[in-house]
């Protein structure tokens, strides 16, 4: 068994490689509800945490991928003030594969990490684990 560090840390360098390696998108949209119902595969819908800045940003759209071997979706956030994309990630929560993630429903505050230019924002909605990626300053 891994400690929740390390599994935290595995979660950044693989949500870091996604960042930096766009790969194309399997959906282009704007609208969550369009998203909602193409990632039909993953046991929930995607939406748009209330923890996000929603009138900062614009969906852009989206594709599967895997977050620590589990199914995933990773959206594309566009910042309207500078244009500079931000990934956003939502994977079924297993405390198996995620380690303890601060759950916001039951006043968990998200863990934020800054690393080679970005900042990480990791928390956990009930029994989805959300990683928003953006460039960041520290």
């Amino acid at each position: 068994f891994y400690s929740d560090g390390a599994i935290q840390e595995g979660i950044v360098r693989e949500v870091l490689t996604n960042h930096i390696h766009i790969r194309k998108l399997d959906i282009e949209t704007s609208s969550i509800s369009e998203v909602a119902s193409y990632f039909d595969r993953l046991g929930f819908a995607p939406y748009l945490s209330s923890q996000l800045n929603e009138s900062a940003f614009e969906l852009v759209g989206g594709r599967y991928c895997t977050l620590q071997g589990e199914l995933a979706s990773q959206l594309y956030l566009r910042n309207k003030d500078n244009g500079e994309l931000a990934t956003y990630y939502l994977a079924q929560y297993d405390r198996q594969h995620f380690g303890d993630i601060p759950d916001v429903t039951t006043g968990g505050i998200p863990k934020v990490i800054y690393e080679r230019g970005y900042q990480m924002t990791i928390w956990r909605e009930s029994n989805v684990v959300n990683v928003f990626t953006e460039p960041g300053s520290v």
